[in-house]
């Protein structure tokens, strides 16, 4: 595997278990900013397996999703290959030709930093039509605030046992869209959490990108660490999140 934008379809299936959705409210003042209905049309970049994609299809716009892994988009044509107003385009964004002007709104869900910043903002911008809107958003995970004597222990277990072949090394800067034409309407956040217990929580983080390339002698040792720490401290572990919506629209 060359290109580590491909990381997630090595584990399509886990990845349709284990990835957390993002938070209704933030899907609810998307479609409310953006007056996302079937009027309109829209496109997700890199949608995985459609952990934010619900909220727009479902909406009735005119739904394009461009993704670069062929198992993913196997996932997401299973899953809404029904809906009429659903379209899905396995390519590379950063390469794919599309038409100038021809999306009222298009987002990310924690998929744009894997894209070459210029490039991002660029074809984002060309593609939107006048007054639309380009919306990235991501999850911002607190693993620390509710179980601190957990955190320190799991933090061991990195410390000895940590080692992938591909380290997660974007970098994005999620306020710098002015610089590229874009007009910054602002910074939405939405909270929320979850809990997992030991064998949960360790099939969860081998959805993460740098974890999916754990090297595989010390693949077990990691994950037997991981679960017998989160055993040793009660057998739950509580994560708090933040989901950050930056929201810019096109004004020529």
């Amino acid at each position: 595997m060359e290109d580590k934008r491909l990381v997630f379809d090595t584990i399509s299936d886990q990845f349709e278990q284990w990835r957390e959705k993002y938070s209704p409210e933030l899907f609810d003042y998307i479609i409310n900013t953006c007056n996302l209905d079937e009027t309109k049309s829209c496109l997700e970049i890199g949608p995985g397996t459609g952990q934010a994609s619900d909220f727009a299809i479902k909406t009735g716009c005119d739904y394009t999703a461009i993704e670069l892994g062929s198992n993913l988009a196997s996932v997401m044509s299973s899953k809404y290959g029904n809906y009429s107003n659903f379209k899905i385009i396995i390519d590379d964004f950063e390469t794919h030709e599309f038409d100038k002007s021809s999306f009222d709104v298009v987002y990310s869900a924690a998929t744009i930093q894997w894209i070459n910043e210029e490039i991002a903002y660029t074809k984002c911008y060309d593609i939107l039509k006048n007054n639309g809107y380009f919306l990235m958003f991501r999850m911002i995970d607190d693993n620390k605030s509710a179980n601190p004597a957990l955190y320190d222990d799991i933090q061991k277990v990195y410390d000895e046992h940590f080692v992938v072949k591909i380290p997660y090394t974007c970098k994005f800067d999620y306020l710098n869209g002015e610089a590229y034409g874009f007009t910054y309407i602002g910074r939405e956040v939405f909270l929320g959490g979850r809990s997992y217990d030991a064998d949960s929580y360790a099939e969860y983080i081998q959805t993460h990108a740098d974890h999916i390339t754990l090297l595989d002698e010390h693949r077990e040792a990691f994950l037997n660490g991981i679960r017998d720490a989160v055993k040793r401290n009660g057998n739950v572990i509580t994560i708090t999140s933040k989901y950050v919506l930056d929201i810019y629209q096109k004004r020529d």
